[in-house]
Parts: structure tokens; sequence; C-alpha cells
């Protein structure tokens, strides 16, 4: 492939939206920013699908899962599980508890 083909390429597929894994199709969407780096939320039940926005250098990844983790807290109002986490730092799937109400 050219350059020039596979800049357009790239350039085409970082404009996409983040989808959610398969399962979570029809998941509650949300969008939150933490520390400055928007983050897309996806829930469903006592689940949780975090995917960072946009591209991050080295050093930024050093702190990401922490702020994927947070991000999933403001996005849901619910506590997560750092435990149950799951992924890297684009895209990080864990368990949440929520209030029951």
């Amino acid at each position: 492939m050219k350059p020039a083909t596979s800049l357009l390429c790239l350039m085409l597929l970082s404009a996409c939206d983040a989808s959610p894994a398969p399962k979570m199709i029809g998941a509650t969407r949300a969008e939150t920013t933490v520390e400055g780096r928007t983050f897309v939320v996806y829930q469903k039940g006592s689940l949780a699908e975090v995917v960072r926005l946009g591209w991050a250098t080295m050093a930024e990844r050093q702190g990401m899962r922490a702020q994927m983790i947070q991000a999933a807290a403001q996005a849901t109002g619910c506590k997560p599980n750092p435990a149950s986490a799951e992924g890297d730092d684009g895209e990080l799937k864990l368990r949440i508890s929520c209030p029951r109400g």
C-alpha cells in the first residue's frame, strides 16, 4: 500500500466513533472526561466497558488504567471493581456495583 493511501485509511479509521464490543450492544452510552482525556463508557447491568478516545503517547499511557476506572465511576455513578478490570489502555472492561434505587 502506498504511504498516501495508508495515511488516508488511518485518518478515516481515526474518525470513527467508539463502538461497544458485541457483548455490550444495547448498553447505555456516556461520554466523560478525566484529567483532560475523553472516554466513552458503555454500561450494561453490572458491566462497564471504557474506550479511550484519541491518541496517547507512551508516557500518557502510564496512568491510563486508573483514569479509565475513574471514567467508569463518573459515567455510571457506580463503584468500579478494579480487580475485575481486563483490557489495555485503549479499551477496558470491568465489573461495577451500582446503588439500588
